[in-house]
């Protein structure tokens, strides 16, 4: 017997307007385009103020000169590579540290002011800045009285 099962487009389309959606409402999902935080990169937090958007990629052991930062199109990307020691008569049996190579892609909203972007490194913890635009600050607006 055949166990071909045929999909009615039409079904599918409810679950596709949820992912769209959801891409919509979360900026900072979609180009993860490296490896999983879980398994081959840094984990990142990311979160907004404010005044900046804010990314803490967390790196212990890690030297900055270790580490890339790129951003161009309103997307960040951290790069970084490091090497597990050898040579020394070392036999690891595990290994749970991050060690090799990882790219990390992120894209973010377009009110980023490019040239303020800074990073800092403390503490095993890289900590990326992007400052918003002035304009795109939210600002309070002064209700008036009229006489």
């Amino acid at each position: 017997m055949n166990n071909l099962v045929l999909h009615d487009p039409v079904n599918l389309l409810p679950n596709f307007t949820k992912q769209v959606n959801q891409f919509f409402r979360n900026p900072f999902i979609g180009l993860d385009s490296g490896l999983t935080a879980s398994m081959h990169g840094p984990a990142v937090t990311v979160y907004e103020t404010a005044d900046e958007y804010v990314f803490e990629a967390e790196l212990p052991g890690w030297a900055r000169d270790q580490v890339s930062i790129n951003f161009e199109n309103q997307t960040l990307t951290l790069t970084g590579s490091r090497e597990l020691a050898n040579g020394d008569g070392r036999q690891y049996h595990r290994v749970e540290g991050l060690y090799g190579r990882f790219t990390r892609s992120f894209t973010v909203p377009g009110t980023v002011d490019a040239a303020r972007v800074e990073a800092t490194m403390k503490d095993g913890v890289l900590t990326i800045h992007l400052p918003k635009r002035e304009e795109a600050k939210p600002r309070q607006i002064e209700v008036k009285t009229v006489q």
